[in-house]
Parts: C-alpha cells; sequence; structure tokens
C-alpha cells in the first residue's frame, strides 16, 4: 500500500502540472498553492473504498451528501456505473 500511495502522490502531481499547463499558469503553480511553497505539507490522503450493491435497496431512504477534501481527487473508474464528471 505504501508504494501504491507514493505512485498515486506522483500522479496527482503531474496531473496538476498538466492542470497548470491547461490553464496556461507557471509550471508548479497548483502544486505551490496546496504546499505553501513548503514541499510536502499539503495533506495527501488514501482512501480505498467499496461499496458493494444493497439488497435491499427499496429500503434506502437516502445517502448523505458526498464530499471530497482538497484539489485534486483521482478515482478509479468503474465501467458498469457511469457519470463521473470533472
Amino acid at each position: 500500500m505504501k508504494e501504491y500511495r507514493g505512485e498515486l502522490k506522483k500522479l496527482g502531481h503531474k496531473v496538476m502540472e498538466v492542470m497548470d499547463e491547461n490553464l496556461g499558469l507557471p509550471k508548479g503553480y497548483t502544486k505551490n498553492v496546496f504546499d505553501g511553497g513548503v514541499e510536502n505539507a499539503a495533506f495527501f490522503g488514501t482512501k480505498v473504498s467499496h461499496y458493494p450493491p444493497c439488497p435491499y435497496p427499496e429500503k434506502v431512504n437516502a445517502l448523505r451528501a458526498h464530499t471530497d477534501a482538497g484539489g485534486v481527487v483521482l478515482l478509479f473508474q468503474d465501467d458498469k456505473v457511469k457519470g463521473l464528471q470533472i
């Protein structure tokens, strides 16, 4: 898991570099916004979740709102459930 986390963090940094480029910002701008110029100052978390199908969906009243803390969220895509947008 430690190696996986490290690779996710590298991917997150790469995504921020691409965001900078596409937004016409200087390279490292977004990372600096989160780190404040201090290496590894920004919070980095890893959450692994799996939500199996509910065996009694007719009994579900509601689910709480979903939120993600932070500026960059990397999600594993499921080919069966569509709808994730940026």
